[in-house]
């Protein structure tokens, strides 16, 4: 992680949303955990992030005017290959923005009572 994480928590400490001592143990945890995890627990994050970032885009997109479709559902190796990705990535989804050639097409979502479990 090195840099990139010390990059990060710097500019949160300097913008003066933690203290120092927050900072630094911050910086101390991501070092020492994310190095050491199996790839696959790297992977599941990497993965997590990326959705919670493509919904930052597209909502900033949708603000601004553009159209956005996300694509999960291509071939990975494919691509890997066309753009000559390094195996140091792995794609999880394309995003594409632009402006509509046509108004989408209504969607409807399932009741919130249908998809959440109480356990009470």
């Amino acid at each position: 992680m090195g840099p990139v994480i010390e990059k990060v928590y710097q500019s949160a400490y300097e913008a003066g949303f933690m203290g120092k001592g927050s900072m630094e143990q911050l910086i101390a945890n991501a070092n020492s955990t994310y190095p050491h995890a199996p790839e696959e627990v790297r992977k599941n994050i990497a993965t997590f992030d990326a959705g919670l970032i493509s919904m930052q885009l597209m909502l900033i997109a949708k603000e601004r005017g553009y159209d956005t479709v996300p694509m999960a559902g291509f071939d990975k190796q494919k691509f890997i290959e066309r753009f000559n990705v390094s195996d140091r990535y792995f794609p999880i989804l394309l995003l594409q923005i632009g402006k509509a050639a046509a108004p989408a097409h209504n969607t409807t979502r399932l009741p919130l009572e249908d998809v959440i479990i109480d356990y009470k």
